[in-house]
């Protein structure tokens, strides 16, 4: 949980710039409001995983144990997506309301959030497509892991950046 934290400092100061913030926040201070962050998108994908695996239970029960066929296998995957995307909106907009060290409106953060957890979602599809391509187990070896993580966290930060310039400006825009 800690060392986790640390993913949101940097996060903070380029929010903060994004929405003309002049100072950050205090060592503990931020150190609390990251803690908090972690918690709660630790608690959110719990909460995706408990749907995730109640929505196998329900859809048995509703297709009266006949899972083996090709609209239960649709809807509890329809479904699963549903849910991703809804915990990516979710997260995003977690990041964008509460990270920047002055109080943002919720309303003119969560159409971006909306819009940035979707992209993230489609993202998330071209990326796994694209991974045979990008062949980094040839250039990197044992690391190669490493760097596709790697290289997903700063596409994944390039699209969170995006949606808060985006967010920051359209409400400044709606401002003047």
């Amino acid at each position: 949980l800690i060392t986790s934290t640390g993913v949101f400092l940097p996060l903070e100061v380029a929010l903060n710039n994004v929405w003309g913030v002049k100072q950050n926040r205090s060592y503990l201070r931020n150190q609390a409001v990251s803690a908090g962050l972690a918690f709660g998108v630790a608690v959110l994908a719990m909460v995706s995983i408990a749907f995730t695996t109640a929505q196998s239970s329900v859809l048995e029960l509703v297709f009266f144990g006949h899972t083996h066929n090709l609209v239960f296998n649709f809807v509890s995957f329809s479904f699963m997506k549903i849910c991703a995307a809804f915990a990516s909106i979710l997260l995003f907009f977690l990041i964008y309301w509460v990270l920047p060290n002055r109080k943002v409106p919720a309303l003119a953060v969560l159409p971006t959030a909306i819009v940035t957890g979707l992209l993230w979602e489609g993202a998330k599809h071209l990326y796994v497509q694209a991974l045979p391509w990008l062949d980094f187990q040839s250039v990197y070896g044992p690391f190669y892991i490493s760097v596709g993580l790697m290289m997903w966290a700063f596409l994944s930060g390039l699209l969170l950046l995006a949606g808060a310039h985006f967010s920051a400006t359209r409400y400044t825009l709606r401002l003047a």
